[in-house]
């Protein structure tokens, strides 16, 4: 018996803009209107916004530079971080052969490392400021992507450990600074 389509005939109506690039290309109508659709809707709900008394999202925050330097820089370093952390599970299991206890076994003394450092990092916060910190963070988050890049079917099991331990450094450095002086 066959599942009833909640989009009818359309099965992959609720896939949009960014999620269709990866399959129709970035050039297919589907993806420009999903897209153009998105855009005129985040317009349409900052008009409303800007407009109200009491706004549900005040984006006039957006006018401070500085909120916006940081949320920017910010929002870069986390999409890295993400970025990194769910692609290296399966470069981990399909390139090196590892499987999915050892996957996770291989990532995890970065996610300690970084529970480790995000205090010394408030603490550093404290003493020195946040732009010092956020640029050890940001460089050491730069280094760790470079060094994740150049990885292949060959690299030793500890590289990508020790690499991603170091990116999470870099993301405990720079994340906290940079949210704090938003």
């Amino acid at each position: 018996m066959r599942k009833p389509s909640l989009g009818g005939n359309h099965q992959h109506r609720e896939l949009t803009g960014f999620s269709d690039a990866g399959k129709a290309g970035w050039a297919s109508v589907t993806v420009l209107v999903s897209l153009a659709v998105g855009v005129v809707g985040l317009v349409l709900l900052i008009v409303r916004q800007l407009r109200l008394d009491q706004p549900m999202l005040d984006f006039r925050i957006f006018a401070i530079p500085m909120f916006s330097l940081c949320l920017t820089v910010s929002v870069i370093g986390f999409a890295s971080f993400i970025g990194i952390e769910n692609v290296l599970p399966l470069y981990l299991q399909n390139d090196l052969g590892v499987n999915a206890l050892e996957s996770g076994l291989i990532m995890m003394p970065g996610g300690i490392v970084m529970g480790l450092l995000n205090p010394v990092a408030g603490r550093l916060y404290d003493r020195i400021g946040g732009r010092p910190i956020a640029l050890i963070g940001f460089t050491l988050l730069t280094v760790a992507a470079v060094l994740l890049a150049t990885m292949n079917e060959h690299t030793p099991v500890w590289q990508p450990a020790l690499y991603f331990t170091v990116l999470l450094a870099g993301s405990a450095f720079s994340s906290m600074p940079l949210v704090t002086a938003a």
